[in-house]
Formats: structure tokens, C-alpha cells, sequence
């Protein structure tokens, strides 16, 4: 039976109502089988809504574009198949190999989940047994457990170069190496550089060197104007005498200040460092000759042996001052001056002397071999136990004309004994005046030596 259009949506109305539909005051329109509002419409029920449940074919919820909100839980008991679309590669969710493999996962395990939560992997995809592994490039090789290697080569030739041309790649390699010029320059050296002494660039491919700069090897010791350095490191003066020294145990003495004993140093505004005597003070013992007789002379404060003594004469001349003359051409003849070291004397204080000389031969130097011994009460005074110091060469200033030469010699260093005060010092003067040929006698007018100690 056909129904009237008005009795239809009457009786839509009284369906609406009796599932509770809200139209908030919402003007409905029903057109055909839709009902539209002119606002929003709310369908609400006591128990279950049913929408399409007796022979729908389809229900379709929202227009393309808007946005459809569940707020609740929604459950579905079908099957979603057709819900993600083609367009998403999941065509058919129902089949999930068929799914996996339109997503591109068709190699990995299955996954599915069980009552108690654990994720459970079916026939999984990874690695059971030992797979061949194939490597390519410069390094090749396979293997299951273990790859033997290969390094590609290059077109170097395994061989050795001179003054090799190199080319690397990126890799580091060498792929290329040729023989190839050696550098230019030299050095020259001049005729200074000799034997054990210290070499210095005179100019950038010039070495030189010189004898102030010497190097003992048999100790390793330096020396500084000397070539018998009596320290790891000394400084000579060629007419002061030793300077400064650095001994082994790296003791420092430096002679030039004067004695050390009490005497403390001290630096000026300039950096200059000298010394000052905190205690005890310096005394001088001059020995010299005397003598105004033409033969012979009187007051010679000298010990002189039986043989092999130098003259005790005079220069001659209207006003004549005694000698000790050591003939030339002779290389053993000594003399020798003793006294007692005085009380104040520190241990191995530095010595000093200072000789007055002449030489009619202005030309070749004599040579003064000092030797010093020390010894305490008790000990034999007429044959004691000498230790060589550094030699002294002796070159007058002008033909017969007074030339003076001093320095400083160091107990208990190189060969030189211990001294300390109440002790008796022996110094003995060996000239030597055939070395160098001396065509004169060498003649010692007086010779002055000092120590610490007080008056």
C-alpha cells in the first residue's frame, strides 16, 4: 500500500521522538527519505541505537572531508575489510600476508598477541645458519665464518726509492713513486774546526769553531778558555784565571768573586754580582825577593832544592830588584813557598795569586805548571803530597818590562787536595821554558798569594 508523504513523515516524527531526538528547537526538513536540520541534531536513546541493522546495504556516517568523532568506544564485529582503501596499499586487511606484502613487510614474522600480553613472532625471518658474505672493491673476498682478504694493487712497483716521489689517493695508498733529485746546498767549514772543539755556524752555511770553546771527552766536561775544564763546565780567563765552574755535583764555584767561605754575594743595579765579607776577613802572604847587592841577593822568603833551582840574582842595572831566573831551554826546574793556613780559613776556600814577572823574549810564552799540597799537624814536612792545577802561561808584556798575571786556584777540585785552616800549604812553581823556545831566561820578580782567614 502506497503511503500519503504526510502520513510517512508523521510517522517519522513519532519515531524520532520516541528514540529521543533533540532538535533544539531546529527547524527539520524532510525531503524524499532525508531529514535535515537547520541545525545540529542529536539521535539518542534508554538502551541501543541501531542504524542499517535489518536490510541496509550500507550505512554512511559524515561527508567527505568532515570530520567524524567517536567519543566513546566503538566495537566492531565484522570485518574492516574495504575500510583502508587501495589508495593505502590495504586493499584487504581480512588476509594480513596480503596486507604485509602490500606494505612491503612480507619478510618479516608474522606478529600476534596473546591473552597475557606477550608478543609472540611466527616463523621468524631472521638468520639460522652461517651465510655467505661477499666483499667488493679494493678489498674482495668471501666467507661464511671468516673472510680471507684481498687488497687490490696498484701500479707501484714493490721496490726502493732515492729521494722518492710520492703519489696518494684518497685511501691513503701510494699509487705512485718514482725516483727522484736530491736537495742542494752545502756547508763549509774552516780550518778552526778541529779536534774537540765546539763548532758554530759563522754565517747560515758556514761552520766554524774555535779553541776558547773546547769539549774533554774523556769526562764530557766543557771548558771556556781552558782545555783541561776542571767541572762539567769552567770558564778560564786568559789572565784571570778561572771564572766560573759548575762541578758534577753540581756544586758552583766561581773564583773571580773571590773566596766564598763567609763571604756573601750580592747583585748591583746594573746585574753586576760581587761579594761582600759577612765574616773573618782576607790575608795576604807576599813572598818575594829582596836585595840590592850585585852578587847573589838577600831576603828571598823561597825554599829552593838542591837541584834543578832556578838563580836567586839580580836584573842588573843602576837600581837592581832581585830575581828567581829560571834558565831557558829547561823544563824541571821549581821552587816552592809554604805557611800555615790561618784560623778563619774556611774549607777549600779559593786561593789567590798574583805574579810579577819579566822576560827578555816578548815573543814565546813560559810554562808555570802550579802544584799544591796540604797537610795537617803530624804530617812529614819535607815530602808532601802534591796535586797539579791548571798551567799558567807566562808571556812578557814587552822585551824586560814587568808584566803581572793572576787567578785563583780551588781546594779539593780536579787534582788539587783538600784544605782546611791550621793546615800547612805547600805551592810550587815548575817553569817551563823549552816548550816554546825561549830565547831568554824567564825571570820571577815576586809572586803574592792571598787566603781567607783572619788577621
Amino acid at each position: 500500500m502506497k503511503k500519503n508523504p504526510v502520513q510517512f513523515g508523521f510517522l517519522l516524527v513519532l519515531a524520532l521522538c520516541s528514540v529521543g531526538v533533540s532538535v533544539a528547537y531546529a527547524a527539520l526538513t524532510f525531503s524524499g527519505t532525508a531529514v535535515t536540520g537547520d541545525g545540529a541534531v542529536v539521535i539518542d536513546g534508554a538502551n541501543s541505537v541501531s542504524i542499517g541493522t535489518s536490510t541496509a546495504t550500507g550505512v554512511t556516517i559524515g561527508r567527505l572531508g568532515s570530520t567524524v568523532t567517536f567519543p566513546g568506544t566503538v566495537s566492531i564485529t565484522g570485518s574492516l575489510s574495504g575500510y583502508l582503501l587501495g589508495a593505502n596499499n590495504l586493499s584487504d586487511v581480512v588476509s594480513t600476508s596480503s596486507a604485509r606484502a602490500n606494505l612491503g613487510f612480507s619478510g618479516l614474522a608474522p606478529i600476534s598477541v596473546s591473552t597475557t600480553g606477550t608478543i609472540i613472532f611466527t616463523n621468524p625471518g631472521y638468520i639460522s645458519g652461517n651465510q655467505t658474505i661477499t666483499l667488493s672493491g679494493a678489498v674482495t673476498g668471501s666467507g661464511t665464518t671468516a673472510i680471507t682478504t684481498t687488497l687490490a694493487t696498484t701500479s707501484v712497483s714493490a721496490n726502493s726509492y732515492t729521494n722518492t716521489n710520492l703519489t696518494v689517493d684518497q685511501y691513503g695508498r701510494i699509487t705512485a713513486a718514482s725516483n727522484g733529485s736530491a736537495g742542494t746546498g752545502s756547508i763549509s767549514t774552516s780550518s778552526a774546526v778541529t779536534t774537540f772543539n765546539i763548532p758554530y755556524w759563522a754565517t747560515a752555511s758556514t761552520l766554524s769553531g774555535t779553541s776558547t770553546l773546547y769539549y774533554q771527552s774523556s769526562t764530557g766536561n766543557i771548558g771556556i778558555g781552558t782545555t783541561t775544564p776542571q767541572g762539567l763546565f769552567d770558564v778560564v780567563g786568559s789572565s784571570t784565571g778561572e771564572i766560573f765552574r759548575i762541578a758534577s755535583s753540581g756544586a758552583i764555584t766561581i773564583p773571580s768573586l773571590g773566596t766564598s767561605g763567609s763571604n756573601v754575594l750580592t747583585v748591583n743595579s746594573s746585574g753586576t754580582i760581587a761579594t761582600t765579607t759577612a765574616a773573618g776577613t782576607t790575608r795576604t802572604y807576599p813572598y818575594f825577593w829582596e836585595g840590592s847587592v850585585q852578587s847573589g841577593a838577600t831576603g828571598f822568603s823561597v825554599n829552593l832544592p838542591a837541584t834543578n833551582a832556578p838563580s836567586m840574582t839580580n836584573i842588573g842595572g843602576t837600581v837592581p830588584i832581585a830575581v828567581l831566573e829560571y834558565p831557558s831551554g829547561t823544563t824541571t826546574y821549581y821552587a816552592w813557598w809554604t805557611f800555615l793556613l790561618p784560623s778563619g780559613y774556611t774549607a777549600n776556600a779559593a786561593i789567590s795569586y798574583s805574579l810579577e814577572y819579566r822576560s827578555a823574549d816578548s815573543t814565546h810564552a813560559t810554562i808555570i805548571t802550579p802544584a799544591i799540597a796540604c797537610q795537617g799537624t803530624g804530617s812529614t814536612v819535607d815530602n808532601p803530597t802534591f796535586g797539579n792545577a791548571s798551567t799558567i802561561n807566562l808571556t812578557a808584556g814587552a822585551s824586560s818590562h814587568q808584566t803581572i798575571a793572576s787567578g785563583t786556584w780551588t781546594p779539593n777540585t780536579g787534582s788539587i787536595p783538600a784544605c782546611s785552616t791550621g793546615q800547612r800549604i805547600w805551592i810550587k812553581f815548575t817553569a817551563d821554558t823549552n816548550t816554546n823556545s825561549l830565547t831568554n831566561p824567564f825571570d820571577l820578580v815576586s809572586a803574592t798569594f792571598s787566603v781567607q782567614g783572619g788577621m
